[in-house]
């Protein structure tokens, strides 16, 4: 991803020199966040003069903290990083507090403030600090170092806060990308997620329309019940399955059809009869509620859920039928 840089900038209207349109079309083309970070620290020395440069990323939950950093053009060691790294919120909070550079130095007055102890370790005697923000995010900070006490110029401030405001324009636009990218992500999945959820509605609508069909062309119990395992194992599988009736008058449950797969061998067949008290299926008859078991082989079972076991049922599910 790349961001045009428009000529007609305050930059080049302030006169500043090339050096800083060069560094600025150099970073447009890079989309990784550290690695723009790295060649604008790079960079800086040509634009100011200067021992010290770098930039400080806050992620965009400001939560996170991401630091490059080099002095007389070597990247510093972990030790020195870790540091810095801890003056970082310090040093961001006095950046985002005005719009112009802040700037440091060994004895802090009305117009700096005082440079932190990590610099100091570096031999650093002026600081200039301005932020990277934009009207939407605070995205961080720039800083460039000197080991002497040469002032920071008005044009060289001016450098500074020009390439702040360009570099932060392109980091903004990294995050607009890449949230935009999440997001189009995102959408594709939601839906993907409809679009099965719908043709799994649809499957079910469609097998209803043919179980309803079949309870029209088929008047016979055993032959609906055929019909209906038919229709219904296209969409959950299952090895047996069995239409039971209660005998309200003996509190009887008998069976009354059966559908099985070629593996099952019912050892409780058509026309079988077991009392409904104590049955697996009280609930269902009695309560009017479904019954689901998981595992028979975990036990306790019944003397039918036993057989069932022993035909190499493992699980079913039971509901009332009512009308």
């Amino acid at each position: 991803m790349a961001e045009t840089v428009n000529r007609n900038t305050s930059f080049q209207d302030s006169g500043a020199p090339p050096p800083l349109w060069m560094l600025l079309t150099a970073v447009s083309g890079v989309s990784d966040e550290m690695e723009r970070a790295r060649l604008i620290a790079t960079g800086l020395p040509s634009l100011i003069p200067c021992q010290m440069s770098g930039m400080a990323l806050l992620d965009p939950n400001e939560t996170a903290w991401q630091l490059v950093a080099q002095k007389d053009g070597q990247q510093l060691d972990p030790a020195q990083s870790s540091e810095i790294f801890g003056e970082i919120p310090y040093l961001f909070r006095e950046a985002h507090r005005k719009p112009t550079p802040i700037i440091g130095t060994m004895e802090e007055s009305r117009e700096s403030i005082q440079i932190p102890p990590a610099f100091v370790k570096l031999s650093i005697q002026e600081l200039m600090i301005v932020p990277l923000r934009t009207v939407r995010f605070r995205l961080g900070l720039v800083m460039v170092g000197r080991a002497n006490r040469s002032l920071f110029t008005p044009q060289e401030k001016l450098i500074l806060l020009t390439l702040a405001q360009h570099a932060a324009m392109g980091f903004e636009n990294i995050r607009l990308y890449h949230a935009l990218e999440k997001y189009s992500q995102n959408l594709q999945l939601l839906v993907d997620e409809r679009t099965e959820k719908l043709r799994q509605a649809q499957d079910r609508y469609r097998l209803l329309l043919e179980i309803n069909d079949a309870i029209i062309y088929n008047l016979n119990r055993d032959a609906l019940l055929q019909a209906i395992a038919a229709n219904l194992r296209r969409l959950v599988p299952f090895d047996r399955s069995s239409l039971t009736l209660l005998d309200q008058n003996r509190d009887v449950i008998k069976i009354h059809s059966l559908a099985t797969s070629s593996s099952v061998q019912p050892l409780v067949d058509v026309g079988s009869e077991f009392p409904l008290e104590d049955s697996h299926l009280f609930n269902v008859y009695a309560k009017n509620q479904p019954v689901l078991r998981h595992h028979l082989a975990d036990g306790p079972r019944t003397e039918v859920e036993d057989h069932l076991f022993q035909e190499g049922i493992q699980s079913y599910v039971a509901v009332p039928l009512v009308s």
